[in-house]
């Protein structure tokens, strides 16, 4: 389920899943950009504790995610999403939120808070004419001074706003970034694997029995080489998500609520275990990610552990344990 809200505050609107939004405020993962705040959006990732909290108005509701983002666009250029009346009022348009794709600041991100601290370039566009001559027929330039001849046919462009022709661009920019991806995710599904990478079975790892057992079975270079292939071949768009379906695809979630890092609390530690280098080698094999460090996928693999209580309903579940002893 998405929603298309209003962010009061700064009457920027954005398209969010619907989990985000809880008695009228809306978390926001402030430290995402990009191509992660887009995935996260789409692949409706679930809140966390540290994001920020804004106050919204829900415009627009949706199980579609296509259906949602033409929406949102929609209540850029209209006051409201909800009443055809109310589109006629004197409220102001509303921006969409922006976020940094590389070097380019796209239309969508932060509020305007979150960026007067920062120093970017200002880029001016050049002065657009106030008119285009279009010569659909003539096989030649003409002067508009020139007399046309009566068997040509001209077309005359009508003036676009710069303001309305960046977010074009950036609204078309968006569209494709989202299909690589799609086609992204598509491809590292149909590929089938090579003739060396053979299936595993009893994966994902149920209990720390498994665990043991698996461990003691990573001893063998060639049962762990064969491992690596096999969880190698999974892919992911990036560093993180490839990070984390490993991870889904190795530990269910019922282990994952018994590991932790450090092996604090009575839990086991991950830090100490072969599958540790497995899953970084395995994170390694997507030619997307290439060469990561480890202290990037371990700082992932860290958070993926500890959001184990979040994962399928644990927040949801907590949440209403709270309102009942409220």
């Amino acid at each position: 389920m998405y929603s298309v809200v209003e962010f009061l505050q700064t009457q920027e609107v954005e398209l969010v899943p619907a989990q985000w939004i809880s008695d009228g405020h809306c978390y926001w993962p402030g430290s995402l950009r990009g191509m992660a705040l887009h995935l996260a959006i789409k692949n409706r990732t679930e809140p966390e504790d540290s994001w920020d909290q804004w106050e919204v108005r829900t415009l627009f509701t949706t199980e579609s995610y296509e259906e949602g983002r033409r929406k949102a666009r929609e209540a850029e250029m209209t006051s409201d999403l909800l009443s055809e009346a109310e589109a006629c009022g004197q409220r102001p348009r509303r921006k969409k939120k922006r976020v940094q794709l590389g070097g380019l600041e796209v239309w969508r991100g932060l509020s305007q808070r979150r960026t007067d601290h920062l120093h970017l370039p200002k880029i001016s566009l050049p002065q657009l004419p106030s008119y285009s001559l279009l010569l659909c027929l003539s096989p030649h330039f003409q002067s508009p001074s020139q007399s046309l001849p009566s068997h040509h046919t001209y077309r005359w462009a009508p003036q676009q706003s710069e303001p309305a022709l960046l977010k074009e661009v950036l609204t078309k920019l968006e569209m494709v970034l989202d299909q690589q991806s799609t086609i992204l995710r598509l491809l590292q599904h149909q590929v089938a694997p090579g003739p060396g990478v053979e299936q595993i079975e009893g994966l994902p790892l149920q209990n720390l029995v498994a665990l043991q057992n698996l461990e003691q079975s990573l001893q063998s270079p060639d049962y762990k080489e064969k491992m690596i292939n096999y969880l190698g071949a999974i892919g992911g768009a990036d560093v993180k998500d490839t990070t984390w379906q490993v991870l889904k695809k190795l530990i269910s979630n019922t282990l994952a609520k018994s590991l932790n890092w450090r092996g604090v609390n009575g839990k086991t530690s991950v830090a100490g275990l072969n599958l540790r280098e497995v899953i970084i080698a395995a994170v390694r094999r997507n030619p997307i990610v290439g060469v990561v460090a480890e202290a990037e996928v371990e700082q992932i693999i860290k958070r993926w552990l500890q959001l184990a209580t979040d994962r399928e309903g644990g927040r949801k579940r907590r949440l209403l344990e709270k309102e009942r002893m409220a």
